[in-house]
């Protein structure tokens, strides 16, 4: 029913949507038990499911934004030019309907970012806690510890370093800090990969034949640079490779370790410190990055939720006497902190 629904939504009329909506009735009465005489949006407003005009808007945008978002060599980016009005495209519909998004600037998203014949880095994802509370506090290596912030409008990150007690100018530690950009344009999520990428790139050039740990409390960027995917980030993955694989030319070996909440760390302190300073009131960022693929997804689909977020006027309205509510946040915020197993119960 929603196969490329992203593409003939446009031409989806009343006789195709009568007979779709027929669809979400049987689905609406199978969980909740809805009469046949219920209205078709009040059943799913019951049932928590979304209409088939929200839900083939959201696969649209989604479309429009990924497309937006591949290199300028593939055939779907180039269809930017308009030769001919007298028939208008589904592309040109979408490219009518969604002008208006914050798209300017959005980060390229390659097929991959690393060639897959290279070697990834070495990386520790230990749950019960062992190995990165002894590696945290290991004193002949170098240490390296990385922490976001959101706050305030803007997002940035912190890193701390701290050179062993042999090195020259060692056993310090040395913060650094950078307000990465706006919130409605990055997350925490690319600000945490840059933190990594900056963070081994500033080492010593003179650093040489060493262990260099690098923590960080997310576990989605361990995964991440474990592993680099078609996915948001990739400008920042690709930043910390070149500078990773500098450093392993001069004989050091790199470890990314994901740090649990539950180790307590004056270096991730330090880190999350300094990560909190780039984000206080009136900072902003020097140097504007792509907006992030994930943050742009994320706006365009609030406004589709807004959209439908309340049931017509004219739809309904036995059911709003007796639940002014519906279909309200009371819903939502019974169910969005659980998860999907546990909301399917």
């Amino acid at each position: 029913m929603d196969y490329a629904s992203d593409v003939w939504r446009d031409r989806c009329r009343a006789a195709q949507m009568r007979v779709i909506n027929q669809v979400q009735r049987i689905g609406a009465q199978a969980i909740v038990g809805t009469f046949n005489t219920v209205a078709t949006a009040v059943a799913e407003a019951e049932a928590s499911i979304q209409s088939v005009q929200e839900r083939y808007d959201r696969k649209s945008i989604t479309f429009w934004v990924r497309m937006r978002s591949l290199p300028k060599t593939h055939p779907l980016r180039r269809l930017q030019a308009v030769a001919f009005r007298r028939f208008s495209s589904p592309f040109q519909l979408m490219a009518e309907a969604y002008r208006d998004l914050p798209l300017d600037k959005l980060e390229i998203i390659e097929g991959y970012p690393i060639a897959p014949w290279e070697r990834r880095i070495d990386t520790v994802v230990d749950d019960d806690t062992v190995k990165a509370s002894v590696a945290i506090r290991s004193g002949w290596v170098v240490r390296i510890a990385t922490g976001s912030s959101a706050r305030n409008e803007v997002v940035g990150f912190g890193t701390a370093t701290t050179l062993p007690a042999s090195f020259r100018g060692g056993g310090d530690i040395m913060t650094a800090s950078r307000t990465f950009g706006q919130r409605t344009e990055q997350n925490p999520y690319v600000a945490e990969l840059a933190a990594l990428a900056g963070a081994v790139k500033s080492l010593p050039e003179r650093l040489e034949y060493r262990s260099i740990h690098v923590f960080t409390r997310n576990k989605a960027a361990v995964s991440v640079m474990r592993n680099p995917r078609q996915q948001s980030g990739q400008r920042q993955v690709q930043q910390f490779y070149c500078s990773m694989q500098a450093l392993q030319r001069r004989g050091n070996r790199v470890t990314l370790f994901w740090l649990p909440s539950a180790i307590e760390s004056d270096l991730a302190q330090a880190a999350k410190a300094a990560a909190k300073g780039s984000t206080r009131p009136n900072k902003i960022a020097q140097k504007r990055p792509a907006r992030a693929y994930l943050t742009a997804l994320r706006i365009a689909l609030q406004s589709v939720r807004q959209k439908y977020g309340a049931l017509p006027d004219n739809v309904g309205t036995y059911s709003k006497k007796i639940d002014i509510a519906l279909p309200g946040n009371h819903t939502h915020k019974l169910y969005d902190g659980l998860s999907w197993k546990e909301a399917s119960w």
